[in-house]
């Protein structure tokens, strides 16, 4: 056999090999045994894009509770992945202190009402909000209504943060790609 070029298409990923291996001894425990990993930002991006969104190009951003993962696609292959510490649970938290309310309803108004941008319809439709009274010896709430664009403004800090880990990685840095500018969004499930 004879050949002038050799060539591949590689992808490599790097993970902590202590904490990989760790996770297949406790899969290997139950009986069971690993076939192959795969990192989850690019099982997101297989998940939730076409064919042709993957072709064309496209960003998948994956919202977990405690981490936000990233994967750029085009022509077909995954070109970059990458991960933030920073997840749906730091936005709860974030709702929890800016509205003064409790955790269980930040997650909850999270859940129903949150968007990453206030529309113009959000000063007018109003929302009951629990709010958490430190006047009183003991902790009692009080609901009283606010408008649904103060969810959005509340999680602000967060999403800013979210947005300028994201853009500094070394995918988006430098020249910005098309395919940057319409990300698919995965919701956050750990935390269900």
């Amino acid at each position: 056999m004879l050949g002038k070029v050799l060539s591949v298409d590689l992808h490599v990923i790097t993970a902590d090999l202590a904490a990989l291996k760790n996770l297949m001894l406790c899969v290997e425990r139950c009986h069971l045994s690993v076939e192959g990993v795969t990192a989850a930002p690019y099982a997101a991006g297989l998940a939730a894009l076409t064919g042709d969104e993957a072709e064309l190009g496209a960003t998948v951003i994956d919202f977990g509770a405690g981490t936000t993962t990233a994967a750029v696609f085009a022509g077909g292959h995954c070109l970059h992945v990458d991960g933030i510490a920073i997840g749906g649970h730091h936005i709860t938290m974030d709702l929890a202190r800016g509205l003064l309310i409790r955790i269980p309803e930040a997650e909850r108004l999270k859940t129903l009402h949150a968007a990453v941008l206030a529309s113009a319809s959000d000063e007018h439709k109003m929302i009951t909000i629990p709010a958490i009274l430190s006047s009183v010896p003991r902790w009692s709430c009080s609901t009283e209504p606010r408008p649904v664009a103060v969810i959005p403004r509340a999680m602000n800090t967060t999403v800013n943060d979210m947005q300028k880990t994201i853009a500094g990685s070394s995918t988006f840095s430098g020249e910005r790609s098309p395919f940057c500018s319409s990300p698919t969004l995965t919701p956050e499930t750990a935390d269900r």
